[in-house]
């Protein structure tokens, strides 16, 4: 995966509250990357929704994401088993 090996392993994740703190800017990304229904679950992660078959949007986005923010962050898409939480609209 050509996208993860822009940041090193070392690398920190973002926290809920770095998270809430760029959503405007996740927004406008996750719409560039035409992924929809962006939320936040209590420990950060976000999860999106994809019409477009396997990751390549989701990667793209979470490379963008993690340059913008200068921090991994955790990123699913909701038809992910994960994805059943307690969320917010991001």
């Amino acid at each position: 995966m050509s996208t993860m090996s822009n940041l090193a392993t070392g690398d920190r994740t973002a926290s809920r509250a770095e998270v809430l703190a760029a959503r405007k800017v996740l927004r406008q990304l996750a719409q560039r990357y035409g992924l929809s229904q962006p939320r936040v679950d209590v420990a950060g992660t976000v999860i999106v929704h994809s019409s477009d078959p396997g990751y390549a949007a989701l990667m793209r986005y979470a490379d963008a994401v993690s340059k913008t923010i200068g921090a991994w962050l955790n990123i699913i898409t909701d038809d992910a088993p994960a994805a059943q939480v307690d969320t917010e609209d991001l």
